[in-house]
């Protein structure tokens, strides 16, 4: 009976490493596919793709009042605008700008249909409906602005908000209630980590305002401080399992308080072996969770605006990148082969292009239709 446990965990093992084997080379085969030119008229706050496999295609935004909803479902050829909504004042809601957003696990017998949660300054959390484009939910119990959510990776609908009135609740988004709500005071520069169905959270000493965390797995959450210090910690140790240093992250104008203070967000791939994170100065880092180290850095051309987002797609194929100048960018992989062939059609058929040069000057920002430019 051991010797057959034994190899099952053997097999599991390998599969693991032949998929994180598969991701890095996608990763470091990404090439610049796609520039999209928001008009959220504001930085894009936050990118985040489907988790689930039937849903990869779609990616998220948020930023200023609106959500965007695209389909990444043909790779180097579209990034379509599919659906786009605008939180604005009704009777029943405060509207105004959005700051995160996350998506719901599903139960298994929904089709055709995707939940997206989304707050920011009004501390409302609202769950909108993809296939009919329209909020479903609303919930409200904070004070103040939620600065983020995270989704449950397994329970259907259970989301996690966080908020300047220093709480943290557990929402049901498929209900109109919360599970549960905690009113301790949330420490600055500290990870507070609770145990459900209990009061009191065990708190992890960090050195600077935290940007963004993820968790890896069910043991280890990764944590990105105002400084671009990012640590991969196990929630049951206060001891740090490794420590990773994003490059060029640092900016001597923050204020002590952070006020001023400009949130990246991270991406982590699905296989839950790389990170990828973003500086001040447009670039991308990615980093082996097991090795701590860097395998790839993604720079947009000409560009040196902050990163405020990145997001992987399921198998790294694809890498979304927010800058805050209101682009998005999308890195596909793209063998040898591939760029051979596109170059020859290229120079059999030449065509106009868009230099990226030209976004940065453009001055059309009215509604809410994004402007999709090809980087090939």
């Amino acid at each position: 009976m051991q010797a057959s446990d034994d190899a099952v965990v053997a097999a599991a093992a390998a599969a693991a490493a032949r998929t994180a084997s598969s991701a890095e080379e996608r990763i470091l085969n990404l090439q610049l596919r796609k520039i999209v030119k928001e008009n959220h008229l504001a930085p894009v706050e936050m990118l985040q793709y489907h988790p689930k496999e039937s849903n990869r295609h779609m990616l998220a935004s948020v930023g200023a009042s609106l959500v965007s909803i695209y389909d990444n479902s043909h790779c180097g050829g579209h990034l379509d605008l599919s659906c786009v909504l605008q939180n604005v004042e009704t009777e029943y809601a405060k509207g105004g700008t959005l700051s995160c957003l996350a998506w719901l696990q599903q139960p298994e017998n929904w089709e055709n249909e995707a939940l997206l949660a989304f707050a920011g300054e009004s501390g409302e959390v609202s769950v909108m409906s993809v296939a009919h484009c329209r909020v479903v939910g609303l919930f409200k119990g904070h004070t103040s602005a939620v600065k983020d959510l995270e989704a449950h990776p397994c329970l259907p609908g259970v989301v996690v908000s966080v908020a300047d009135d220093q709480t943290a609740r557990v929402w049901n988004g498929l209900q109109e209630h919360d599970y549960a709500t905690r009113e301790q005071e949330l420490r600055p520069a500290c990870l507070a980590v609770f145990d459900i169905g209990t009061d009191v959270p065990s708190s992890i000493a960090c050195n600077a305002a935290i940007d963004s965390l993820e968790f890896i797995d069910e043991n280890r959450v990764a944590v990105l401080d105002a400084r671009g210090r990012l640590v991969v910690q196990n929630i049951s140790d206060s001891e740090p399992l490794s420590v990773m240093s994003v490059p060029h992250s640092s900016d001597p104008t923050i204020r002590a308080d952070y006020t001023n203070h400009r949130r990246t967000r991270f991406g982590i791939s699905s296989c839950r072996r790389f990170i990828g994170c973003g500086n001040n100065w447009g670039e991308v880092y990615v980093f082996d969770i097991e090795k701590a180290a860097q395998i790839h850095m993604i720079g947009m051309p000409r560009i040196r605006s902050p990163v405020t987002s990145c997001a992987f797609i399921r198998d790294c194929s694809s890498v979304a990148i927010a800058t805050s100048d209101s682009i998005l960018w999308r890195w596909d992989a793209v063998t040898p082969e591939q760029i051979l062939v596109e170059s020859d059609v290229l120079a059999a058929s030449p065509r106009a292009t868009t230099k990226t040069e030209d976004l940065k000057s453009s001055s059309d920002s009215s509604g809410p239709e994004a402007m999709i430019v090809d980087a090939a």
